[in-house]
């Protein structure tokens, strides 16, 4: 079987929203505009799609085009069919300052779920020019909880020459008698090298004025800016930056560039852009649009929605879970990402996941009949012992001592042999194994995937090992548990 022709393995690149807009552009283009467009450039998409407009940047797998003021949407070379320059090409058009290279006109919704996967909220992005050129770029929060709505609002201005002018946040908190419960609202100018910060607040005023250096950042146009970088290879980045909804600076590391699939809306693999942020880790599409934001890890998540849906769909509790324990309720485990989905399981010492795009499965086991006071080696040996007997020629690569949630733990990097899911032949897998005593308990993390994925799924299963919870007020996502960090909602940058 040709393994591009799967389900399982088709990569779709565009998401349908993005085509949708494209294509209502198209259609709503006045006559004189149309007649214009034989001078464009034109992307002649596989599907019989054609979009005239100004070619903005082509590499060697992937070309943008700028469709109308603003707008620019972005294709795989391997969905494309053809690609005619036009007179655009060598004509004089307006620029952006290059500077602000990195702009693009952004108005998107998103529902907010949390790691139980119910609605909590809503958010709206935006990014505009003003008429003088400069940039504007917002984000407007809405969380609903039990004791009434918070609502955030976070707004940055960028100049032409791509320095920041000022940023704006507030906070408003009101109870289900919709009586205003708390306020605060933080604006910072800057100008000669200076912020000048005052916070509002119902206790109060203060003002401070602080150093602001050449390359200190604001978070919203860091993001947009690394946002719009192409993919390639994974660079990580530290940062200034300066968040006024907190008032304060930070070092933080930033990384942008590496791709993955992940599921798309209709089950397909799509080959995302991966941007990883201090709050989590965000996906976008080949133009550019956000398919899945991480606003505090993987326990408060940003979906994208209709302006129209957003409301309604806050109030669902339909969401992919993050978070789930086992049938005994003695331990549970997190999932990085939507590439990961629980398994259906009744059995108790034992969690169980599988990301289907990369054929891959972890399992967190409770080894109740391991002797607790047995040597982290001894116990080591055990689980070894026990894997092998399930999977053919395992064999141990590598073997180290690691720190795993505080204690000494044992780090396992195996091989076996098996069949490919799909055609049956022979392939070979690796496994990654994490063994810890947590209390009186030895626990094992067993990670699998086919030996040509394991790099890209190395990374999740660390992460699921050295995360999954053992006490029973971490299995919850209320305001208590690990959805929230303090008792006021506070969206990630």
């Amino acid at each position: 079987m040709d393994r591009s022709q799967s389900p399982r393995h088709r990569i779709v690149i565009l998401a349908p929203v993005i085509l949708a807009a494209s294509f209502a552009l198209l259609e709503s283009t006045p006559p004189q505009q149309a007649t214009d467009a034989a001078a464009n450039d034109v992307v002649r998409l596989k599907v019989g799609t054609e979009l005239a407009g100004r070619i903005t940047a082509q590499t060697d797998d992937f070309v943008m085009i700028e469709i109308g003021p603003g707008n620019v949407v972005g294709f795989a070379l391997d969905q494309v069919e053809a690609i005619v320059r036009g007179a655009s090409a060598v004509r004089a058009t307006p620029e952006l300052p290059p500077a602000l290279h990195w702009f693009r006109e952004r108005d998107e919704w998103f529902v907010l779920h949390d790691a139980a996967g119910r609605g909590v909220g809503t958010l709206h992005e935006t990014a505009a020019r003003d008429a003088d050129g400069s940039v504007r770029l917002g984000e407007e929060w809405r969380f609903h909880h039990k004791d009434g709505v918070t609502d955030i609002t976070r707004l940055e201005v960028v100049g032409t020459d791509g320095a920041p002018v000022s940023a704006f946040a507030r906070e408003r908190s009101i109870d289900r008698n919709e009586r205003l419960t708390d306020e605060r609202v933080v604006q910072g100018s800057i100008a000669a090298g200076q912020i000048a910060v005052t916070v509002r607040s119902l206790r109060g005023e203060e003002r401070k004025s602080h150093d602001f250096g050449p390359r200190t950042r604001l978070p919203l146009e860091l993001r947009a800016a690394l946002r719009a970088r192409p993919g390639g290879e994974p660079a990580v980045e530290n940062h200034a930056v300066f968040d006024v909804q907190g008032a304060r600076f930070a070092s933080e590391a930033w990384s942008s560039g590496a791709f993955r699939r992940i599921p798309g809306p209709s089950g397909d693999a799509i080959r995302a852009r991966w941007l990883a942020t201090p709050s989590g880790s965000e996906w976008l599409d080949a133009a550019g649009a956000t398919l899945r934001r991480e606003v505090n890890g993987p326990a408060l998540v940003a979906v994208p929605c209709s302006a129209a849906d957003a409301s309604r769909r806050s109030q669902s509790d339909r969401f992919p879970k993050a978070l789930v324990a086992e049938p005994g309720g003695t331990f549970a485990m997190w999932l990085p990402s939507t590439v990961w989905s629980f398994q259906p399981n009744e059995t108790p010492g034992q969690i169980s996941a599988l990301d289907a795009i990369d054929e891959a499965g972890v399992s967190l086991v409770r080894f109740d009949h391991l002797d607790s006071a047995l040597a982290l080696p001894s116990a080591t040996d055990a689980v070894l012992r026990w894997l092998a007997l399930v999977q053919p020629g395992f064999r141990v690569l590598d073997r180290s001592t690691v720190t795993l949630r505080g204690a000494h733990a044992t780090r396992v990097r195996a091989a076996f042999d098996g069949r490919d899911q799909i055609t049956g032949g022979p392939q070979q897998y690796e496994t990654l194994v994490h063994v810890v005593r947590a209390g009186d308990t030895w626990f094992a993390a067993c990670g699998t995937a086919p030996r040509t994925h394991f790099a890209q799924v190395e990374p999740d299963l660390v992460w699921i090992a050295e995360r999954f919870e053992l006490a029973a007020e971490g299995f919850s996502a209320e305001p208590a548990g690990p959805a929230r960090k303090s008792g006021s909602p506070r969206p990630g940058r």
